[in-house]
């Protein structure tokens, strides 16, 4: 599936079924040789995102990117993707990274939440949160349970430590 933004499209509305409008391209991949199938130039790991200067990335590479600085940060500012993140990484304009995000929320691939902003309280903060348990999330991720850093214990042979700590103090 390729994903194709327009410069200048108007801002999306609230509404799920508004995304799939004008400023959005979108080619389903299927199994037959129409019109839908995928082109040889398109990876096979998943939707493509498109910005203008033909760079192309993975909507994959996306998802590792945000696991990536959850893992590092525990959230990630809505305002900080749009505005910094996708323009750094792909050369998309904040109204583009917009519309991205706002696609893979309604897809489900991330959750959004608002929070009291901690500089300012009387403004709400918007985070953006993997949702984890989305297929797609979980193909990328692996088994989609977030690396949480915890050692687990490496099998050795014969009792546990536990075991002859206790038996020697006797």
């Amino acid at each position: 599936m390729q994903i194709v933004f327009q410069v200048g499209a108007p801002d999306l509305p609230d509404q799920a079924e508004s995304v799939l409008s004008p400023a959005t391209a979108l080619d389903e991949p299927s199994s037959g040789g129409g019109q839908g199938a995928r082109t040889e130039s398109e990876p096979p790991n998943g939707p493509t995102l498109k910005c203008r200067d033909n760079i192309t990335f993975s909507e994959e590479f996306l998802i590792r990117e945000f696991d990536r600085r959850e893992r590092e940060r525990g959230h990630i500012v809505a305002g900080f993707i749009v505005n910094d993140l996708l323009p750094r990484l792909g050369g998309y304009e904040p109204l583009e990274a917009k519309h991205i995000l706002r696609r893979l929320q309604v897809r489900g691939v991330v959750v959004t939440r608002k929070v009291p902003s901690p500089r300012n309280p009387d403004r709400d903060t918007t985070l953006v949160q993997l949702n984890r348990d989305h297929p797609d999330v979980r193909r990328v991720l692996g088994n989609g349970k977030p690396d949480d850093g915890f050692f687990e214990p490496v099998p050795i042979r014969g009792e546990p430590a536990s075991v002859t700590l206790i038996r020697d103090r006797r």
